[in-house]
C-alpha cells in the first residue's frame, strides 16, 4: 500500500510542468548593444544584466512601445544593497514585451549627487525663484502688489 502511493506521488509530482528558468539577456554599455545585438525575448519575462561603474547607486529602465510616449510604458529599478559596492546590477522585466511591437528603452545610471553639486543645485533654485518674483513684483506706495494671483504663484514655485 506505502509502494502504491510513494509510486503514486511520484507519478504525480513527475507530471508537473517544470518550471523553466528565467532568460538573462547582457547589455553591454562600452559597445551599447544590447543582448550581442540578437533579439531579446518576447512574451515571456526576462532579466536585463550589466556591468556599472563603481558609483552607481541606482539604474532605472523605462520600456515604452515605440508610437506611444512614455507614460505608456513601464519602469523597471535597481538599487545597490546599502553598504555594499556593487559592479553588476540585474533588472527583472516583468511585463512581457509583444512580438509585433517596437520599442523604445531608456536607461539611467544614477549616483548620489556630492555636496558641491547639492549647493549648485540650490543657488539655481534660489536664483530662479528670485528672478520669477522680480518679473510678477512691483512696489507702489501702496505696498507690494503681485502680477499673478495666489493660486497661480503658488502654483508656480
Amino acid at each position: 500500500m506505502i509502494k502504491n502511493l510513494l509510486f503514486f506521488s511520484i507519478l504525480l509530482l513527475g507530471s508537473l510542468p517544470l518550471q523553466a528558468q528565467i532568460e538573462t539577456i547582457n547589455l553591454d554599455i562600452v559597445t551599447g548593444k544590447l543582448n550581442g545585438a540578437n533579439p531579446i525575448p518576447a512574451e515571456k519575462e526576462f532579466y536585463i544584466q550589466g556591468s556599472i561603474p563603481e558609483k552607481i547607486e541606482m539604474v532605472k529602465l523605462t520600456i515604452y512601445p515605440s508610437k506611444k510616449t512614455e507614460n505608456a510604458g513601464y519602469s523597471y529599478y535597481w538599487k545597490s544593497p546599502f553598504g555594499y559596492k556593487e559592479l553588476s546590477y540585474q533588472v527583472l522585466v516583468a511585463n512581457p514585451l509583444r512580438s509585433s511591437q517596437d520599442y523604445y528603452l531608456e536607461f539611467g545610471f544614477y549616483q548620489k549627487a556630492g555636496k558641491e553639486q547639492i549647493d549648485e543645485v540650490t543657488r539655481l533654485i534660489s536664483q530662479n525663484i528670485k528672478s520669477y518674483l522680480s518679473t510678477i513684483t512691483t512696489i507702489k506706495r501702496g505696498g507690494i502688489k503681485f502680477s499673478e494671483s495666489n493660486e497661480v504663484i503658488l502654483s508656480n514655485l
